[in-house]
């Protein structure tokens, strides 16, 4: 398959994910006036995957990230990785705006980059992990009956105040995105987007992580 067929495919992506998230999104609103709260955390956290996938896309789509790559692939199938992907594109988007607003230059991005120690990477990571770990047991608490420390769980023992603060949580992150897409594919933007994707080590465009050997 060509490059540019490729490309178009990823673009389709975008929009089928971020349309299926708002479609959760409904749907999750649907369950909260029936006060099913727990399967509507579920839904929730199933719309935040759709838009890490709708975003990652994206990436591909404009050609800052492979179709082959780790990153991709693994967004298709993993949970975890849709997640995790989601931290790292967002942090590139902060810098990226930091970019556009002049505050940073892109050597002083680069230069502080590898300024990094390695342990402070590592913690941040497992910030990271944790969080995401966090997220995962969330969901399955939000769609299966299990047992944890002696206690049953349930989606019932979730309320409804936290299946809002899900909800509202996602509703900001897929609007944030379409936002971002619309800001960064306008041509200057999106030369610094480029600029500071070229500047990334290879790894961490394969693997979402930096290197840290």
């Amino acid at each position: 398959m060509g490059e540019r067929l490729k490309r178009k495919i990823f673009e389709e992506l975008v929009l089928s994910s971020l349309s299926n998230a708002q479609r959760f999104i409904d749907d999750a609103e649907t369950l909260i006036k029936n006060s099913s709260y727990g399967h509507a955390v579920a839904l929730g956290i199933f719309a935040d995957e759709e838009v890490a996938k709708g975003y990652t896309c994206w990436f591909v789509a404009k050609g800052l990230l492979s179709s082959n790559s780790k990153i991709v692939k693994d967004m298709f199938r993993d949970h975890y990785v849709k997640h995790e992907n989601q931290v790292w594109l967002h942090i590139l988007a902060l810098i990226a705006e930091q970019l556009r607003l002049g505050r940073v230059q892109l050597d002083q991005v680069i230069q502080e980059g590898l300024g990094l120690r390695k342990e402070q990477i590592v913690k941040d990571y497992e910030k990271i992990d944790r969080l995401i770990d966090e997220r995962e047991r969330l969901r399955q608490e939000a769609i299966y009956v299990g047992i944890e420390n002696n206690k049953i769980s349930s989606p019932r023992n979730i309320g409804k105040e936290e299946s809002l603060e899900v909800l509202d949580g996602v509703k900001f992150r897929l609007e944030y995105v379409k936002e971002f897409i619309k800001d960064f594919s306008q041509p200057n933007n999106f030369k610094l987007l480029q600029e500071l994707f070229q500047a990334l080590p290879s790894e961490t465009k394969e693997t979402g992580r930096l290197a840290l050997s």
